[in-house]
């Protein structure tokens, strides 16, 4: 790869971020072809992991619900977490690990756990992996900078009302999830119109306010059958759904295999 080739626009850092990188362990591209369950503990370091594709959700620690992955999801990760994803489908992603060895200010705190990227970031993620992997003399300066960059870019002030917004309503759906709430009790709780809503909603997080509901409910009906304690009957009311038919046909759809199935071979 060419010296000439930019990640990210450094622009100039806000007063409030004051952060260094240290030691990058990995930037990689991975692909699991038949879905990814990865569960940690006790994350070792910082980073961040970008889905290029593949939609699930992610469950972190002093998060009381899940937060959506999907195609273009970026989610921060620091050191001491713990999360686990699950990504039934196809997925690509960019999975990182180094040491934030500077915070200051502890403006990292700020950040939203997840950020939908532009075309544009996108693409210089999967530069930045490349990169990575190319090994050059000037690659890890290379990778130093363009995290830093990432960092500063999604730190801008123009996204903070913007974020605000997005967390609210995630985690008005997440509390309310398992009942059919209204869009305009949704928009009043974020206190914005419902167009506007569903716009910014869906630029943040690559998911429809449906399709988000829906990703919570049936990973809330994962858990459920998986437990034994429930039958698909009573994991269908419990979360909302108006018949066990209706909660049947979209289990299946989502996860690729029935409710009643899922339970049997899936039982702790």
């Amino acid at each position: 790869m060419g010296d000439d080739i930019i990640f990210i626009e450094v622009r100039s850092l806000n007063t409030r971020l004051d952060i260094d990188i240290g030691d990058i362990a990995i930037i990689v591209e991975k692909h699991d072809a038949s879905g990814l369950f990865y569960e940690c503990k006790n994350r070792g370091s910082d980073g961040f992991v970008y889905f290029i594709k593949g939609n699930g959700v992610l469950y972190k620690n002093g998060i009381s619900s899940a937060l959506p992955v999907s195609s273009g999801a970026m989610f921060w990760l620091r050191r001491g977490d713990a999360y686990r994803f699950s990504v039934a489908d196809d997925c690509r992603y960019v999975v990182s690990a180094y040491q934030i060895t500077k915070d200051e200010t502890n403006s990292l705190s700020s950040l939203p756990d997840i950020v939908h990227l532009t075309d544009k970031q996108k693409l210089n993620i999967e530069r930045l992996a490349r990169e990575w992997e190319s090994r050059t003399p000037a690659s890890y300066m290379k990778c130093k900078i363009g995290i830093l960059s990432l960092y500063t870019e999604l730190f801008t002030e123009e996204n903070g009302p913007y974020e605000k917004i997005v967390r609210t309503a995630i985690d008005f759906i997440r509390s309310n999830f398992r009942r059919p709430f209204t869009g305009e009790e949704l928009s009043d709780a974020c206190s914005i119109s419902l167009s506007h809503l569903r716009q910014r909603f869906r630029a943040a997080t690559g998911m429809s306010v449906t399709e988000y509901r829906e990703s919570l409910r049936i990973e809330a009906a994962r858990e459920m059958l998986a437990s034994g304690l429930f039958s698909p009957m009573e994991t269908a009311y419990a979360l909302g759904y108006s018949d066990v038919y209706h909660f049947s046909k979209v289990f299946a759809s989502k996860t690729g295999i029935t409710s009643a199935r899922y339970a049997r071979e899936n039982q702790k």
